[in-house]
């Protein structure tokens, strides 16, 4: 009996997925996939690896997402940033600028760079931490790896400005007293 429920729950499944993959509601699911992002769980300083628990790569719920769990090795070629999200009034500022900047330029000329939401900075393995925002990159496909060697891991900070205490901050505290 249980050989047939399962054959039943099986093609219950195929059919649902088939279902979904025809609907075109979710892009198709990725032949590769070179980059993950998610939140560093472990580290171990010894063997220079990382558990890291890898974001779903694809946003159909019938994707094959078995193993978010991954081990990443960081090696002397890896290359580790840190990206500090810039002040918003800041990059905006940053971003008019460059915008002045290319509308001067003739049709001829090289666009530069655009302005980016991050101070980058190379950093070292000891910056890393359980916890972190990254994403870790390999050079070779990574879908299905339990394992692999990082070619860049970045780590993502995002700064929350601190909230001022001001009259309308005090007259709430003294609201709730």
């Amino acid at each position: 009996m249980d050989a047939a429920y399962q054959q039943g729950y099986q093609a219950a499944w195929n059919d649902a997925r088939e279902l979904v993959d025809e609907s075109g509601y979710f892009p198709p699911e990725p032949e590769e996939v070179l980059e993950l992002y998610g939140e560093i769980t472990g580290i171990n300083e010894i063997n220079k690896t990382i558990a890291f628990q890898a974001e779903p790569y694809s946003d159909n719920p019938f994707a094959d997402t078995s193993s978010l769990l991954r081990t990443v090795a960081v090696n002397e070629s890896t290359l580790i940033m840190k990206m500090v999200q810039k002040d918003l009034d800041e990059f905006l500022e940053e971003q008019q600028e460059y915008d002045a900047l290319i509308a001067g330029l003739g049709p001829e000329e090289e666009l530069p760079e655009p302005p980016t939401s991050y101070y980058t900075e190379v950093v070292g393995f000891e910056e890393l931490e359980p916890g972190q925002s990254i994403s870790a990159a390999s050079l070779t496909d990574i879908k299905s790896a339990e394992e692999y060697t990082a070619s860049q891991i970045n780590i993502f900070i995002v700064e929350t400005p601190e909230e001022e205490e001001g009259p309308a901050t005090e007259e709430f505290m003294l609201e709730t007293e």
